[in-house]
């Protein structure tokens, strides 16, 4: 079983259910990476990325769950600090202290575990600011 996959099919349908996160986000929740370049989009957008995790086992080795660290993040241009702030904000509340179920997999925990940014970048010439949390999820198969 892949719970990290789960993990993160359990966030993106946590922020899209969030209406508070999608007024935010008018650029929408990506996997990874933002929109390729050259496709069009309204900014700020959402990007969660895996960063780490680990497996907890029980007897005979059997995995119980994953321990799972995820970047959610808002990235906007960086003159537009109101947006940028009020997308991180929704991602948290969205998120934080919640558990679920998606894709045949159980989230038991959701805790923002730190801060991430603001971490800044130039892309095409254009400032572009990153700015959100570090989740800690714990995610085992259904």
């Amino acid at each position: 079983m892949i719970e990290t996959m789960r993990a993160v099919a359990w966030i993106l349908a946590t922020l899209n259910a969030s209406s508070g996160f999608t007024s935010a986000t008018p650029g929408g929740v990506w996997r990874g990476v933002g929109p390729a370049e050259g496709v069009a989009t309204s900014y700020p957008i959402a990007v969660v990325q895996f960063q780490a995790g680990s497996d907890v086992h029980g007897s005979n080795q059997a995995r119980l769950w994953t321990d799972g660290l995820y970047i959610v993040k808002a990235v906007g241009p960086a003159d537009d600090d109101v947006a940028l702030v009020a997308c991180a904000d929704a991602i948290d509340t969205a998120l934080q202290d919640l558990s679920g179920t998606a894709q045949g997999g159980t989230v038991m925990s959701c805790l923002r575990e730190r801060p991430f940014g603001p971490l800044d970048e130039v892309v095409n010439g254009q400032r572009f600011t990153n700015v959100g949390g570090i989740y800690r999820l714990l995610a085992r198969p259904s």
